[in-house]
């Protein structure tokens, strides 16, 4: 498990040159309104291309987790739906291209990117069957290459002097050599690896099977980004840039949602029969989200000037400082709702997170609608805070419901009270002194003695349980 874990955490540090650390120095590069306008139709081709993605990140995971002997026939057959579906959004795509209002000034921009987000997703798609074999070492490898390659890549770029179509073509090359290597490592893994066609009637199944996992994905993106469409319709893309900018901070404090959910997941999915070593998986999980989500929060809100003035150099982004504590209740809000998502996909109650999901994208575009006019960006982010809270509660109480756990165990309880502690403790002490204070007491709490075995590598019988001490 630990093993694991680090090597989903590597590969995903590395993705944070290109997901994050390179958005961030173009934000610092070209300022607030060049960086918005490159990030609307980022922003907007990662959301048209979420239909070729069909939700396959959790739905391959899970199925290659369950029955890793047919990992070719699932891989294949994920990828003739990804190829009919890319082909669809090809023909929609060139409607789109000429008559969709939205994209007016970013056209071409949006469509370079949107290739690119194309042969990203077909790269993960060999990544997503590397991991569900649990080979995380070898998905590492496939990081390193591409992240540096396109990193190495749009960084020439950036220094010659180009501007949004420019990095935009970097995307293309950079996703396409993804692509490949991707390719070339999975048929290194998979021995039977001639691609196989599958046939249309397993096509039309598999799509009204994966239903729930797309619109999940879909709806669950869309609320997560709608805020940023809204954004530019009413205040412009200044506003865009500095709130691009201050998400994109939050997004690299979210890499261990991934990696803790990519490692439980496989193992959830073998364990959906056993209650209680669902419930000893989730609960443990729980716990360790909350400890990376409480110190995400205290650092985000303690530490909003330094962060300003390390990655942007202040100026026109000193308004994004007094974000950063809001954005900190959404990542607290997202790493605690973790483990539960992950518990209704292994256990095959995809629907539940899909009609969840549908009710909090109303709930998000409804109140960025009403809050953005009126409050600016402080408005979006009052509307994501809500919108969290709205569908940790859903996943929570279905949870219980199939579990017969909250998967909250006293620590958590006490680790949430640390971070209500700490934001009032705010007023009154030094921010940094508080940080480390709180700091400290998450480890002391959330960190228990089999932990810690595992971590020093001493024997240990079993997985951490919401019972150890």
């Amino acid at each position: 498990m630990l093993k694991n874990t680090l090597f989903m955490l590597a590969s995903n540090a590395l993705r944070l040159l290109t997901g994050v650390v390179l958005l961030l120095l173009l934000a610092r590069f070209w300022g607030a309104e060049t960086f918005g306008k490159f990030m609307y139709p980022f922003t907007l081709a990662g959301l048209a291309v979420i239909l070729v993605d069909y939700g396959f990140n959790l739905q391959v995971v899970r199925d290659i987790g369950k029955d890793p002997g047919h990992v070719h026939y699932i891989t294949c057959k994920a990828l003739t739906i990804k190829l009919y579906l890319t082909i669809g959004m090809i023909f929609l795509g060139g409607i789109i291209f000429l008559t969709f209002p939205l994209l007016g000034e970013y056209r071409l921009t949006f469509c370079l990117l949107w290739i690119a987000n194309v042969f990203n997703s077909f790269g993960v798609l060999f990544n997503l069957t590397l991991r569900g074999l649990e080979l995380f070492g070898k998905e590492v490898v496939i990081t390193f290459y591409s992240n540096v390659i396109t990193f190495i890549l749009i960084g020439i770029l950036v220094w010659l002097g180009y501007g949004p179509v420019g990095i935009a073509v970097g995307f293309v090359l950079a996703k396409a050599f993804f692509m490949a290597i991707s390719w070339h490592q999975y048929s290194f893994v998979v021995a039977e690896n001639k691609f196989n066609c599958s046939k249309w009637s397993v096509v039309i199944s598999s799509l009204r099977q994966g239903f729930p996992f797309a619109i999940h994905v879909a709806l669950g993106t869309l609320y997560f980004q709608v805020d940023t469409i809204i954004i530019e319709h009413f205040l412009g893309a200044k506003s865009v840039g500095i709130y691009q900018s201050a998400l994109r901070v939050m997004i690299a404090g979210l890499i261990m949602t991934d990696v803790i959910s990519n490692v439980y997941l496989p193992r959830m999915a073998k364990s959906i029969y056993e209650t209680e070593r669902l419930v000893t998986l989730g609960t443990c999980m729980t716990r360790y989200c909350l400890c990376i989500g409480v110190i995400g929060l205290m650092v985000m809100s303690s530490g909003g000037d330094w962060i300003v003035d390390v990655l942007y150099g202040g100026g026109e982004y000193r308004h994004v400082a007094t974000l950063f504590p809001l954005f900190g209740v959404v990542l607290l809000l997202r790493y605690l709702g973790a483990s539960y998502g992950i518990i209704l996909t292994a256990s095959n109650h995809q629907t539940v997170r899909m009609v969840a999901v549908s009710l909090s994208f109303i709930v998000s575009i409804s109140l960025n609608i009403w809050l953005i006019p009126k409050m600016g960006l402080v408005g979006a982010l009052f509307a994501s805070i809500i919108t969290h809270i709205f569908l940790t509660i859903v996943y929570i109480l279905f949870t219980w419901k199939q579990t017969g756990s909250w998967l909250i165990d006293f620590r958590s309880i006490i680790l949430l009270c640390i971070a209500l502690t700490a934001l009032y403790l705010f007023k009154f002490l030094s921010p940094i002194f508080t940080l480390i204070v709180t700091v400290v007491f998450v480890v002391l709490v959330g960190i228990t003695k089999a932990d810690w075995n595992q971590l020093l590598k001493l024997p240990i019988k079993s997985l951490p349980t919401a019972e150890t001490r």
